[in-house]
């Protein structure tokens, strides 16, 4: 119960005296000398083991009781009895111990007042600087600045536009929202006003839709099921730029987190200054988070358009150990914590401030006790202090009270807290805790809540290391595993181990001796005014460099890097078209490319990727250029995960990709020894692209075009294709209005203007086509203007009213004669251009008890396929290459005669034409159909006739025969020329409900004759195991041994039908739903037929057929329990 009182004890909710003179903490100390002396004594070394696991359970859970060398003049704590510990067990479990000895006991390292040295780390340069000549004349420049964390976006803007102080700077910033009564939100609006002059609320629209993209990042971090929705997030951004006129005329943009960087490049070209204060928010889903990872990699080695720096040494360890890229280190400077005070101005000394000493608040004094052990100190103490304790996010205090605070004492819960940085820039000396107390903050605390995610790595990043030796020696860490040496060892990276004037405190002591000695905080004070002076500086002139370079970047001459660009992607359009054809590969010049084709015969010189088209059975062919060698120049393939029709081609310089974006965050390449400045591609589409879909009319067969006296193929109709795609203006150039979609048409306007450009090109030279032109022509009321309906107006939507076959026959399944007359609808024929014929079957529907007409492949790949008719109607056409099923023929409505105006213009008029001689009918063929057909594609709706004449009746016996396979073995098989009569059902019932053994008996045989037909129907499908079985039960439903009590049972050679029998008769009897009559009828047989063979013995008598018999005792004793329902 010991520590369960004191923990009462320091919560203050119990007197020291329920301790009953318990001294606790010499009760742990105690423990630990009893063990030092079983073990180097008594040599009792798993009951000094003992002790030890003893004395920590003592100090609570995460030792949270654990304030001995904090709180009392012990040098001694819980790292003690932990390292301690830690030894004597993995000396007692080590195989082969080092020395026949234990380990010596020894005090904790992190213990006493000696602090880690800070880790050594070099100075890095991304990126190269520039001649400053002339960089003070004013100029205008728009930046915009993206980030999820308020003070960390507000860092760059402040730096940006102090160190360009020059310039007419408009500085825009988006991060999170300011909510009405949350003073610290609403402090943090206050200093984006003072700091930047941005007082007015942004677009209301665009920085609503931010603060939802980070609202969309907090969910994915949370709920896995909605981890990095990559999608919808480009879709915000998207809208946003849309949306906001500053957002698109901005120059330069700045990120500070990794994820918003990777997002904003995918969707921007501009400029990117990129300060990051967030770790890789990654290790979730280990697939998706390579990808990040390879993504962030690929953007950092492109030096042409980002500028990359982080701020604090642990945060670039950290990232060299995920990704092994090493960024500069650019400190904060929190020029933002001044407000409207010139960063220049000293802050004046104010007397009342002198005895007060700021808490800074931290989550360790939530989590721990030390609150209530730090009271209970003050009460022992008379001290001439007065402590402002802040415990929480609510107790605000504003950065205009911190700077005038006597001091402020900090327990760091993250190695990059902004607030450190806050409190330095503003001259508060700052008192932090040794390292040993450090680990325990972050044993409460695991430092921030998303130090987890900091454990990913690339997997070759770490082989890497592994191969090489240069692994750090501790690896990323979990707060549940953590140890000293590993959180100490990160933590001496961190800018609270590392600027200079720093005061350090192991206990409470020693902070108040430190917060009494007024000399030593006057000289931190002035030590820490002088450092601030030096390093802003040096960060203003880092910024300086950094915009300037990027902004050089993009003034280049672009007639310069427009020809370059062009240059390099005709190179690469010559190089893959050559590989193309020399592997016999279709392809065509498509969108920006045969543009440019058409008007100039060049490659329009504003563009950066190239488009052609490939049939996507020429992918595989295509890909094969990733197999070539290695050259100085090559060419990568790769298909877009997240669209499948789009693939693309990118030029691959001495291994590097000279492309950057949008798919390559699927591929880790280095992009730093590229030697170029341009980012071109290729993309390749194919035939479902939406755009491929809306303009396959204007295709085959293709053309051929010319750029710079080389030719390629191209679209048929190569300029109706470029006007439907661009506009009526497309031969002027205007680069500037791609920005703009309002000026291109849209796919469906594109595809109605260029079927009517076809249809009337056509008009021109068939008489035919010119009459269908006229019956879609109208006068306009009000202008007078002839005006023609537009082929959107869809498919016909009647068909024939009736189709006749006369004189079908057929020979081996070879067609030997027949007639075929389409009577056409009695409204809207003039909506059909011609009548399609196919064959057809009946089948269920897989998800309703409806029986369908389904059209069928022909089987004809050409009109020569099929042997000549003895006749053929002129006009009449028996094949046309249409995608799967093919059809059997056409039967054109205005073709054929002599005057086709006449023809078309006569309503009515049914269509006769003769079937060509020895044409296949597929097997499953069971009906001839017909689909009426215009310019926009075919009707829906069929009419067909049965192939045997059969008259449809009511349906019965199609149904019956389809649920009685369904029931069966789900068999969906064509059931033309067979019947099952209804008279011959009820025969059968009326001899089961005489209820004697002989009239079951002959039911049964009737029964199976009666269900013959369904064998023969197996038999025409060419189901021949199916059939067998089939009929194995037929012929057991005869013959086999019949058990049957009336009312109670019935089972054959001892298995049981009564249920399936009694539930045929009542579905029959009671709903005449004949589908789920003969699905009971089916699964019936299904259980006497017999089961197929899988076993691979030697075949006995019984199983030469490849089928074996089923039924038991068991079935025997499960049927004689039924009961008739």
């Amino acid at each position: 119960m010991a520590p369960k009182t004191f923990d009462q004890v320091l919560k203050r909710r119990q007197a020291p005296a329920t301790l009953a003179g318990l001294c606790f903490y010499g009760l742990v100390t105690a423990m630990f000398l009893r063990s030092q002396f079983l073990v180097d004594h008594l040599q009792s070394y798993e009951d000094g083991l003992s002790n030890l696991d003893d004395a920590l359970t003592l100090l609570g859970g995460r030792w949270h009781l654990d304030f001995i060398r904090e709180a009392t003049s012990w040098p001694f704590g819980a790292l003690d009895i932990r390292m301690n510990r830690d030894l004597l067990r993995r000396w007692l479990n080590a195989t082969s111990p080092a020395s026949p000895d234990p380990p010596a006991f020894q005090s904790s390292p992190f213990s006493g007042t000696r602090e880690p040295r800070p880790a050594l780390v070099s100075p890095t340069l991304s990126w190269r600087r520039v001649a400053l000549q002339g960089w003070h004349r004013s100029r205008s420049l728009g930046v915009v600045v993206f980030g999820v964390h308020s003070t960390l976006v507000l860092e760059p803007a402040t730096m940006l536009k102090a160190a360009l102080r020059f310039w007419q700077l408009q500085v825009r910033i988006f991060m999170r929202d300011c909510p009405r009564g949350n003073e610290a939100w609403a402090h943090h609006c206050l200093l984006q006003c003072q700091a930047l002059g941005e007082c007015a609320p942004s677009s209301e629209g665009s920085s609503r839709l931010f603060v939802e993209l980070i609202h969309m990042f907090e969910e994915a971090i949370h709920q896995r099921s909605r981890y990095y929705q990559v999608a919808d997030y480009l879709e915000v951004l998207a809208q946003m730029h849309r949306l906001d006129a500053e957002l698109r005329r901005a120059q330069l943009y700045v990120c500070t987190a990794p994820l918003m960087c990777s997002l904003l490049r995918a969707v921007e070209e501009k400029p990117l200054l990129v300060y990051l204060g967030m770790q890789l928010h990654v290790h979730v889903d280990r697939q998706i988070d390579q990808l990040w990872l390879m993504h962030f990699q690929a953007m950092v080695r492109d030096a042409n358009t980002n500028v990359w720096a982080v701020h604090n040494f642990a945060m670039r360890e950290q990232i060299r150990y995920a990704t092994g890229v090493e960024l500069e280190v650019v400190r904060p400077r929190s020029l933002y914590a001044l407000g409207d005070r010139s960063y220049h101005r000293r802050t004046l000394h104010r007397p009342k401030w002198d005895r007060q000493v700021l808490f800074f608040r931290s989550s360790y004094y939530r989590l721990s006790l030390f609150v209530q052990v730090l009271e209970a100190q003050l009460e022992s103490c008379d001290l001439p202090l007065q402590l402002r304790l802040v415990k929480d996010s609510q107790d605000f205090v504003t950065f205009g009270e911190m700077r005038h605070f006597r001091a402020a004492v900090l327990f760091p819960w993250d190695p990059t807290l902004m607030a450190f940085y806050e409190l330095y820039r503003l001259n508060t000396v700052l008192l932090l805790p040794r390292s040993g107390w450090i680990f325990k903050v972050q044993h409460f605390t695991g430092w921030i809540w998303s130090q987890p995610l900091g454990a990913l790595e690339f997997a070759h990043v770490a082989q890497q290391r592994h191969t090489t030796g240069n692994a750090p020696p501790h690896p990323w860490w979990r707060p549940e595993d953590s140890d000293p040496d590993a959180v100490l060892y990160w933590y001496a990276f961190s800018d609270c181990q590392r600027l200079p004037h720093l005061q350090r405190f192991g206990s409470f002591a020693e902070l108040f001796q430190l917060l009494l000695d007024t000399a030593t905080l006057r000289r931190a004070r002035r030590g820490m005014q002088q450092h601030n002076r030096r390093a802003l500086r040096l960060g203003l002139r880092w910024y300086r460099d950094a915009a300037l370079w990027l902004l050089e970047k993009i003034s280049l001459s672009k007639s310069t890097v427009l020809t370059r660009c062009a240059d390099l992607m005709f190179e690469m359009l010559v190089d893959f078209s050559n590989f193309l054809r020399r592997n016999n590969v279709t392809f065509m010049l498509s969108e920006g490319t045969l543009l440019g084709a058409v008007r100039d015969q060049d490659i329009i010189p504003y563009t950066a990727d190239l488009d052609i088209f490939v049939p996507r059975e020429g992918w595989e062919k295509a890909m094969l250029i990733n197999e070539e060698p290695p050259a100085s120049k090559s060419y990568h393939f790769m298909v877009d995960p997240d669209q499948p029709h789009c693939a693309r081609l990118c030029a691959v310089w001495q291994g590097y990709p000279a492309n950057r974006a949008p798919f390559d965050e699927h591929f880790p390449w280095d992009t730093e020894s590229v030697g170029n400045d341009l980012a071109y591609y290729m993309d390749i589409y194919d035939e479902d692209m939406d755009f491929a879909q809306a303009m396959k009319h204007l295709v085959y067969p293709p053309s051929t075009v010319m750029i710079r006296n080389v030719s390629f193929p191209a679209p048929r109709e190569q300029e109706i294709y470029v006007a439907a795609r661009y506009g009526p203006s497309w031969r002027v150039p205007d680069h500037q209005a791609r920005e703009i979609a309002e000026k291109y048409p849209t796919l469906e306007e594109a595809k109605a203007w260029s079927m009517n450009m076809l249809m009337l090109h056509a008009a021109q030279k068939d008489a035919t086509i010119g009459f269908r032109l006229l019956e879609r022509a109208s006068v306009d009321y009000k202008s007078g203007d002839i005006v023609i309906r537009g082929l959107s107006q869809g498919h016909p939507q009647e068909t024939a009213k009736n189709l006749v076959l006369e004189e079908f026959q057929m020979e081996d399944r070879k067609v030997k004669g027949g007639k075929v007359t389409v009577y056409p609808p009695e409204r809207d024929e003039s909506q059909i251009l011609d009548y399609v014929l196919y064959w057809a079957k009946e089948e269920v529907s897989s998800w309703s008890d409806e029986i369908l007409i389904r059209r069928i492949d022909s089987g004809l790949d050409s009109l020569e396929d099929a042997p000549a008719p003895k006749e053929r109607d002129e006009g009449n056409e028996w094949y046309r290459p249409e995608p799967e099923p093919r059809p059997l023929g056409r039967i054109w409505r205005c073709k054929g005669v002599e005057d086709p105006f006449k023809s078309c213009s006569t309503r009515g008029v049914p269509l006769q034409v003769s079937i060509p001689h020895d044409i296949q009918v597929p097997n499953d063929a069971t009906h001839l159909a017909v689909a009426a057909e215009n310019e926009v594609g075919e009707s829906q709706k069929l009419t067909a006739v049965n192939l045997n004449g059969d008259q449809e009746g009511d349906g019965f016996s199609t149904r019956v025969f389809f649920s009685i396979l369904k029931g069966f073995e789900a068999q969906n098989c064509a059931t033309g020329g067979h019947q099952l009569e209804k008279e011959g059902w009820e025969q059968i019932v009326a001899l089961m409900v005489l209820r004697t053994n002989s009239g079951m008996k002959e039911a049964l045989t009737k029964l199976a004759e009666w269900l013959a037909p369904v064998s023969e129907i197996l038999e025409d499908c060419q189901a021949e195991t199916v059939k067998q079985r089939f009929s194995a039960a037929l012929s057991r439903l005869k013959t086999g041994e019949m058990h049957y009590k009336p009312g109670q049972a019935l089972a054959v050679d001892g298995i049981s039908i009564f249920s399936h029998l009694n539930s045929a008769i009542q579905t029959y009897r009671n709903t005449r739903q004949s589908f789920n009559f003969g699905t009971e009828l089916g699964t019936l047989l299904s259980r006497l037929a017999p089961e197929v063979s899988t076993s691979e013995e030697p075949e006995s008598s019984s199983s030469r057929s490849g089928l074996k018999l089923r039924g038991t005792g068991s079935d025997m004793t499960d049927m004689t329990g039924a009961t008739a329902e």
